[in-house]
């Protein structure tokens, strides 16, 4: 069985909006400071929000975690299952995200599945959590050494 979990088109959406955002508030600040006209001053807030909003869901979409019977794969990283001591739902700011603790003390916080607030919602994360930890729980080494 081999799992693909992404950001939802909304958690994208919201963070291309985020990144958008940011990149308004300069463009707004630099168009105050050059000119005062408001035309000038909406399309400076407007562009790099919609901008933002459109690059977040072609490219916030691409990044997550693949998860197979050898284990969890990231961009840069693979962990094989019996590396995982314990794959945990935390608390971290306003999102709910999953850490996977490895056997040499390093947590790695999975870029997907989250949930939060908003528009970070993912109304199926406890379904793709419960699955993650299933698959990890069928896969995992369970002779530790005490």
């Amino acid at each position: 069985m081999s799992l693909r979990f992404r950001p939802t088109r909304r958690q994208a959406l919201a963070t291309g909006l985020l990144y958008g955002a940011g990149c308004a508030l300069v463009a707004g600040a630099v168009m105050a400071f050059i000119a005062h006209r408001l035309v000038l001053l909406g399309a400076a807030l407007l562009v790099p929000l919609v901008l933002g909003g459109v690059a977040g869901l072609v490219l916030v979409r691409r990044r997550g975690v693949d998860a197979d019977e050898r284990g969890v794969h990231e961009e840069a990283a693979t962990h094989s299952w019996p590396r995982v001591l314990d794959l945990r739902a935390e608390r971290r700011g306003g999102r709910t995200q999953i850490t996977a603790y490895l056997d040499n003390g390093v947590r790695m916080s999975l870029r997907a599945p989250y949930d939060g607030r908003l528009l970070a919602r993912d109304r199926g994360f406890e379904h793709k959590y419960f699955t993650l930890r299933q698959l990890w729980e069928n896969h995992r080494r369970w002779n530790l050494p005490v």
